[in-house]
């Protein structure tokens, strides 16, 4: 079983992530 803080922060990253997918696809590509 996953615990809540765990759970919370990836929760938090995949909202942010989806939220706002252009800065962090420009990050993404500009890294590779």
């Amino acid at each position: 079983m996953m615990e809540l803080g765990t759970l919370g922060a990836f929760a938090l990253v995949s909202l942010g992530m989806v939220c706002s997918p252009g800065p962090n696809m420009i990050y993404l590509i500009s890294r590779t």
